[in-house]
């Protein structure tokens, strides 16, 4: 017999470990009654193995996913015959245990305890996924305990790296990776592995861990270190940490018969890669395999979470199979997954929201915010399966937080295409009037009135008021001129850019109704109707309730300046007569309107009722110039409200407040009632001016502030750096190149640009704007959503 280097190895046990139970019995020479038994119960693990396997096939292609076993389980054998077939394949489990695992000679009680273990582990097609293979791996670790026991390597079972994923915190010594001891150099194990040793008994080949469908990079790496360091001589230890650092339970006992033979001189000991990748036969894993189909699971799991209906179905471990195939399919596919949650939580919050919105009638943004808060809630709860309630808590914050946010985002895109002006701005700056930027934003809402509120306070700074002064100035200068141009509108007038506001301005304003006065009576000759001598009879006898003083004034000013021209040679009136009464009775007006006796304005009504006789007697004298007339008239009537405010003002610059009080005096409907509805002449005007502009005008300045302005001015003009080459220091610079932005932001140029900043865009953007903030509720929705889907 050839020398094949075994000749001194006669240890029993040894030869076991390294050859297996056949080959230790060949070389021992036993052949006796007793190994007889022992090839017998070798032979019994084999078939029982065998039909393990077998089950664990038609697991796999009957039972395994698809429908819940509890239901498909209970289907008719002539509706379903695969379930027949399992049946069938689990209950001849039961024969080869019992053959496989009785021990002759030890008695009835140890029959009992196998016969029930064989009962508790007979897999069914009504139990769930994890209850079948949870039986099968009991079984295998059974028969793998027996083959160590008599020396026999472990079964390559089919579907271990399955069973390993189950239970990884399992680290019994039975259940770590096998080693396969191939035969003969060159002759195919049961494995189909090919020992590369010498001649004689090859080198033994580590297995990975299981069988599976494909090796990760993890498996690759962890074989390549674990076959250099047992080629470095490692030991077992060494090699067992190399498999912790890779999360992979220790190697089994044959490592030591491996090791053994490479001390002994042995060449060629093979680690295989280990094949730990595996697909998911699950429903929601075949989905995620692909980024539609991670899509389209994540929006059914919104709005049925998977996990727990397969929890109430198949019990713990089905649950924790989706929970674990949803986190797979989210790492895999982030994009898609957070897409498809999205969706499918807008298509369960939208709903609800417009349900809530009907039962309670609160706004659809409150509406819409509840949801939200509500669905956060209940699916953090679902989606965390150790503290339900911090899910929940966290979840309705995090719901709400999103809905809050995308509404603010929201509300800032679409302002920001189309600003949403107040009414009263609109008023004013579509006539003119260019605002400051606190006047613009202080009608928006909270966030603007505390703007107006900054402005407000920077006018009373020195130095930063005095630019902010200057524009509020200006506003109401602007406002006393658009006034003006309202009032004269009827007759086309409006005022020059060279006339300066206040005396000036009334004074122009004046002269152009005198102009369009003439105009329209220069072609009247006509004798005084019995309607005017009516009128003037009335107004006489009104005039009577007058106090002393004022009745006195009024015969004075009819006589001097009315009955003279009716008492003329032929009586007829011209067009120079009626501008002569009107020239009159207008000095005599704007006087008792410049009076602070209040007494002096009933006085002043009289007397435009007056003027407003031979005015209506002007209309019927000449129809041809009617229109023209009017037009005068209407001007006339408007402007009344000009002088009235001017009078009252500081050299005729007057304030909102002041024009508005003029507006309301110069009505002339009983009780006022024109102003009570809002109708009255200028009212529109006036009222927006009084409520966005101040309600008196900014003084031009003081000689304190002045002082002021003269020591800033250079930083103003030239910025930071010149301020503080010219006042040496860097907090009178700081201020002084503030005071120059504001001085840019205050100037008329300035206001110019940040009030089109502020209110202007082109209707494109005003109407895309408008959509975005008709969509306020749904933007909120989807931000809710992104930002629960974005945080799993």
């Amino acid at each position: 017999m050839a020398d094949d280097g075994w000749e001194d190895v006669t240890d029993p046990a040894e030869i076991k470990k390294v050859l297996g139970l056949k080959a230790a019995q060949s070389m021992l020479g036993g052949g006796g009654k007793g190994d007889d038994k022992t090839a017998l119960r070798a032979n019994g693990l084999d078939a029982l193995a065998s039909q393990v396997d077998r089950v664990y096939d038609l697991y796999q292609q009957n039972v395994r996913g698809g429908w819940p076993n509890s239901i498909s389980g209970r289907v008719p054998s002539t509706l379903r015959p695969e379930n027949s077939q399992f049946e069938s394949a689990g209950a001849g489990l039961s024969d080869q245990a019992l053959a496989a695992f009785r021990v002759p000679g030890v008695g009835a009680q140890s029959d009992r305890e196998l016969e029930s273990f064989i009962a508790a582990n007979q897999p069914l097609p009504t139990d769930s996924d994890l209850a079948i293979e949870e039986k099968l791996s009991n079984i295998r670790r059974r028969v793998d305990a027996q083959r160590n026991a008599l020396g026999m390597t472990p079964w390559s079972w089919k579907g271990a790296a399955d069973s390993a994923e189950k239970a990884p915190q399992d680290k019994r010594e039975d259940d770590s990776p096998p080693i396969i001891i191939p035969k003969a150099a060159g002759e195919a194990g049961r494995d189909g592995a090919t020992g590369p040793g010498p001649a004689g008994p090859s080198a033994p080949t580590i297995s990975p861990d299981g069988s599976s469908e494909w090796s990760t990079d993890a498996d690759k790496a962890f074989a390549a270190e674990a076959q250099a360091a047992f080629n470095a001589g490692a030991n077992r230890e060494q090699l067992d940490a190399i498999a912790e650092k890779y999360g992979t339970r220790p190697f089994g006992p044959e490592l030591e018969g491996a090791i053994r033979y490479r001390d002994g001189g042995g060449k060629g000991v093979r680690f295989t890669v280990p094949t730990s990748g595996r697909k998911d036969s699950s429903w929601i894993g075949a989905l995620g395999a692909t980024p539609y189909g991670t899509a389209t699971a994540e929006f059914l799991n919104s709005i049925v979470p998977v996990d727990e209906v397969a929890g109430l179905i198949g019990g713990e471990g089905a649950a924790k199979r989706a929970q674990d195939a949803k986190e797979a399919m989210r790492e895999a596919h982030p994009i898609a997954s957070i897409i498809g949650g999205t969706a499918g939580g807008l298509a369960a919050t939208v709903p609800a929201a417009r349900g809530l919105r009907a039962a309670t009638g609160l706004s659809i943004a409150k509406s819409a915010l509840a949801a939200d808060a509500a669905y956060g809630a209940a699916s953090g709860a679902l989606e965390n399966n150790d503290d339900r309630l911090t899910g929940a808590a966290l979840g309705g914050t995090l719901g709400a937080l999103g809905n809050l946010g995308g509404q603010a985002v929201n509300r800032v895109v679409s302002r920001t295409l189309s600003p949403a002006v107040a009414g009263v701005v609109k008023t004013l700056t579509d006539k003119g009037v260019n605002l400051t930027p606190g006047q613009i934003a202080g009608q928006g809402g909270w966030l603007g009135r505390v703007a107006k509120g900054v402005e407000d306070r920077l006018s009373g700074i020195p130095l930063a008021g005095e630019s902010v002064n200057t524009g509020r100035r200006a506003a109401i200068e602007d406002m006393n001129r658009v006034a003006i141009d309202e009032a004269l509108a009827p007759i086309g007038a409006k005022l020059p850019k060279d006339v300066a506001t206040g005396h000036d301005a009334v004074a122009w304003g004046q002269r152009a109704l005198s102009d369009a006065y003439d105009n329209a009576l220069g072609a009247i000759n006509a004798l005084p109707d019995n309607q005017l001598t009516q009128d003037v009879s009335s107004l006489y006898q009104q005039s009577r309730t007058l106090p002393k003083a004022q009745r006195e004034t009024f015969d004075a000013i009819a006589m001097g300046d009315v009955l003279p021209f009716l008492q003329n040679g032929n009586g007829a009136l011209a067009g120079r007569d009626l501008q002569s009464i009107k020239r009159g009775l207008d000095s005599r007006i704007s006087k008792a309107r410049s009076s602070s006796a209040p007494a002096d304005d009933l006085l002043a009504d009289r007397l435009e009722e007056m003027r407003a006789a031979f005015f209506d007697f002007a209309g019927r004298a000449d129809p041809a110039n009617l229109s023209a007339y009017k037009a005068a008239d209407d001007a006339y009537a408007n402007f009344v409200a000009i002088e009235r405010a001017a009078a009252k003002g500081k050299g005729g610059v007057y304030s909102p407040e002041q024009l508005r009080t003029a507006v309301r005096q110069s009505d002339r409907s009983a009780r006022k009632r024109a102003t009570a509805a809002g109708g009255a002449r200028m009212q529109e005007f006036s009222d927006a001016a009084s409520e966005v502009l101040p309600s008196s005008v900014p003084d031009s300045g003081t000689a304190g502030r002045l002082q002021l302005g003269q020591l800033f001015l250079p930083g103003a003009a030239v910025g930071l750096g010149a301020g503080a080459d010219y006042t040496d220091s860097p907090t009178l610079a700081t201020l002084a190149g503030g005071a120059g932005a504001l001085s840019a932001i205050y100037s008329r140029p300035g206001r110019k640009v940040v009030q089109s900043m502020m209110t202007e865009r082109p209707q494109s953007f005003v109407k895309l704007g408008d959509l975005i903030g008709g969509r306020q509720a749904e933007t909120g929705q989807t931000a809710a959503q992104l930002f629960l889907k974005g945080s799993q």
